[in-house]
């Protein structure tokens, strides 16, 4: 009787080989996870920007422009509004409503806590769980910027004739680097 058979040598070697295959293979899929979730809030900041200079090109020819209007106490979109640039308020709340009805989501899951490791501002509606926000201020932004999140800080001066509406933009893309602040000026 000539069986063959393998020895537990080779099946030590064999669970071997593949427990050090599964540990690449985490430690790999990890890193690109990071990368992609980078690359999510790097593309959110540069489109928030470029929606923004959309909206003032819309103000500039039309007058007015459309925005999405989300209700903070039910926590679902309205539907879009029509804002007059002249007569209207122009506040962070409403550009963190819009971008809270366009569904971008932060790409590191709900947070709690910012940048620097306080508490994020209106919490209540959820909105550490979205990817582009607004903040009531525009002069401690990273105090109030969740990881993976782009804030959006107004800051209106209408006494300056050259820049009657700061649009302040900062981006925590990790828990370890910011993008920005960078500024647009609308000269309403």
């Amino acid at each position: 009787m000539n069986q063959k058979a393998f020895t537990l040598i080779e099946l030590l070697v064999v669970v071997a080989i593949i427990g050090i295959l599964a540990a690449v293979g985490v430690v790999a899929y990890s890193g690109y996870t990071s990368a992609a979730k980078e690359r999510i809030v790097k593309n959110n900041f540069s489109f928030a920007k470029k929606f923004m200079q959309q909206q003032i090109m819309q103000c500039e020819i039309n007058g007015s422009f459309s925005w999405l209007d989300y209700d903070t106490s039910n926590k679902k979109p309205l539907g879009p509004k029509i804002i007059n640039c002249r007569s209207s308020g122009l506040d962070y709340m409403t550009w963190q409503k819009h971008f809270m009805s366009s569904g971008y989501m932060n790409p590191y899951g709900e947070q709690t806590k910012t940048f620097t490791g306080g508490n994020v501002q209106n919490s209540w509606m959820g909105t550490g769980k979205f990817g582009i926000i607004g903040v009531s201020t525009f002069s401690n932004m990273q105090t109030l910027t969740p990881v993976g999140a782009v804030v959006l800080g107004v800051k209106g001066q209408w006494n300056n004739k050259n820049c009657e509406v700061e649009l302040h933009f900062l981006a925590a893309i990790n828990d370890k680097e910011i993008l920005g602040p960078e500024k647009i000026c609308w000269d309403r």
